[in-house]
């Protein structure tokens, strides 16, 4: 988007650098709605550059005090394929403490893209943050460098990110931390691998986390893909062996288990297939086997996805995760998820987004509807009903949220 800068999250990653999220906007502390007084947006886009702005008040509360939220991003294009610009943000929240009157929060971000060659591009960020009374300053930077041609692809991402870096508009994973990928796979077709299959591509990655002032490992990840298979018909299987160490320092709670400080080095063996995604029917399979941490752990998901023509999507997820002997209390653990939803478009202006969602760890049965309508040129309405039933802390909270823009083009 527009604003967007970093290093996003996605379903194959836990790892995030992003000075500005919008949905940070319009919720407190804890997740919950907060009203949004009035705001305003301003795009300027040339074939060279673009220009951004975006304000917005937020409506304070008891748990929270009125918050402006402010913008601004300039991207400039050089080049054939090539861009660079920088991103600001601030947020001014009201305090109701007699010694202090606001708390800001303000970033500035530097980033680009550079394909130096068609095969070779690079991306880099550096972001800065200041907040509080005491102006603690905080940085993050990252570069990616990405080279890949017909015979293999290599990919190496590296980022840094200081104690006190802190971007109150966006998120991060992970702070004090110096971290280091490495990822190669080579692209190997022939006659010799049989009329169905397309192409093997092994591949080798390795993820090593550091703490920033020592130097000292967090966390190392040595993924060996040793069979990976594209099939003429679309579909994909594969098998993946993970090779975790972690020193943990302080102890936490994955799963409502307790897992005590020490070094800890364990395996972790992945099976998978996936059909053509393209077809009208699809499915995904995996199954993980081996150890989590002190633990051991039998892991598998079932995805279906079903696409009757291009303005509908319907899909139901099963995870059901089975741990033993885990944690400071040897616990046994059972953790199902099952997830269910659509996505419809009844028209290009109008369009529908339905989750429901069962977590078994909380016994939380949870639903979110959202309908989107641009009822004129970048103007939108939305509708939102959520509810989140969890058991077992008895309680069960439903929210409904509409939000109206308008865009006017000069």
């Amino acid at each position: 988007g527009l604003f967007t800068a970093g290093l996003p999250g996605s379903q194959y990653r836990s790892d995030f650098i992003q000075p500005f999220y919008s949905r940070t906007i319009g919720l407190n502390t804890a997740g919950q709605p907060q009203p949004i007084e009035g705001g305003m947006r301003y795009v300027d886009r040339t074939e060279g550059r673009t220009i951004g702005a975006m304000y917005l008040r937020q409506q304070g509360s008891d748990s929270i005090k009125a918050t402006d939220f402010s913008v601004l991003r300039y991207q400039k294009s050089y080049g054939q394929q090539n861009n660079a610009g920088f991103l600001l943000t601030n947020k001014y929240e009201e305090t109701a403490r007699s010694n202090i009157s606001h708390i800001a929060n303000t970033t500035l971000t530097f980033n680009g893209i550079n394909r130096l060659t068609p095969n070779f591009n690079t991306n880099y960020m550096v972001s800065g943050s200041r907040e509080g009374q005491n102006l603690t300053n905080g940085l993050a930077a990252l570069a990616n460098f990405h080279y890949e041609n017909n015979k293999f692809y290599l990919n190496t991402e590296h980022y840094i990110v200081t104690d006190h870096y802190n971007p109150a508009m966006g998120y991060f994973a992970r702070s004090g931390v110096v971290y280091t990928n490495l990822s190669f796979s080579p692209h190997i077709r022939g006659k010799w691998l049989g009329k169905n299959i397309r192409e093997y591509h092994p591949s080798l990655f390795i993820d090593i986390y550091q703490n920033i002032h020592r130097l000292s490992s967090q966390e190392q990840s040595y993924g060996f893909n040793t069979v990976a298979l594209e099939f003429n018909n679309g579909g994909n299987f594969f098998v993946v062996d993970i090779l975790n160490k972690q020193s943990i320092t302080t102890a936490f709670r994955p799963v409502n288990a307790t897992i005590s400080p020490g070094n800890y080095s364990f395996w972790q063996h992945i099976i998978g297939y996936r059909s053509d995604q393209s077809k009208h029917f699809s499915t995904e399979l995996n199954l993980t086997i081996g150890h989590y941490f002190n633990g051991s752990q039998v892991e598998y998901s079932v995805n279906a996805r079903y696409t009757p023509d291009p303005h509908a999507v319907f899909f139901v997820n099963y995870d059901h995760n089975k741990l033993d002997h885990l944690g400071l209390y040897k616990q046994n653990i059972m953790a199902k998820l099952l997830a269910a939803g659509a996505r419809i478009y009844w028209n290009p202006r109008l369009f529908f987004n339905g989750l429901l969602q069962y977590n078994s760890i909380d016994t939380s049965l949870n639903y979110n509807l959202r309908i989107s309508w641009e009822y004129h040129p970048l103007s939108f309405i939305y509708l939102v009903l959520t509810d989140i039933n969890d058991k077992s802390r008895v309680f069960n909270e439903r929210q409904f949220i509409n939000k109206i823009s308008f865009v006017k083009q000069f």
